[in-house]
């Protein structure tokens, strides 16, 4: 799997822009992310949302483990005790249905707002489809847009 991601001005019309496509809301929940120390392009998180809690970890632009954690406090203890934690971001998480792709649109508290895209093969021209000419790519993590603030 591969994730793309842009900031986003204003989520109102970029809600509008996807419906507009096609584009399906099937969720809208809040979402707290504990993020650990990586190498630079790496992300190792635990995830805590209204499904359960989730072990992530992603490398460049690609989700390599997604996977349910039943006990999160041991696991959550152990990752910082191994790798130090980095960061927690509390985030609003809406999440569209479109085409072959899932596409989120992330409210970060004192981050900024975003539009997630994730699928097999994400070109950037999918971002045209919403109707974003010229967007702003994230590259990096949100955590370290956070150590930015």
């Amino acid at each position: 799997m591969e994730k793309r991601k842009i900031r986003i001005n204003d989520v109102k019309e970029t809600e509008k822009k996807l419906i507009l496509a096609g584009a399906k809301c099937i969720d809208d929940i809040e979402v707290s992310d504990t993020y650990y120390n990586q190498d630079q392009g790496s992300v190792l998180k635990v995830t805590e949302c209204d499904y359960g809690k989730f072990l992530v970890q992603i490398i460049g632009k690609n989700i390599i483990r997604h996977e349910k954690i039943e006990k999160p406090r041991e696991l959550k203890n152990a990752l910082k005790e191994r790798y130090g934690r980095d960061t927690i971001l509390d985030k609003r998480r809406k999440k569209y249905e479109w085409n072959e792709y899932s596409v989120r649109i992330y409210m970060i508290e004192e981050v900024g707002d975003f539009l997630v895209v994730t699928g097999e093969n994400v070109p950037d021209s999918v971002f045209g489809e919403f109707g974003f000419e010229e967007p702003e790519f994230i590259e990096v993590p949100f955590s370290e847009l956070a150590k930015d603030l």
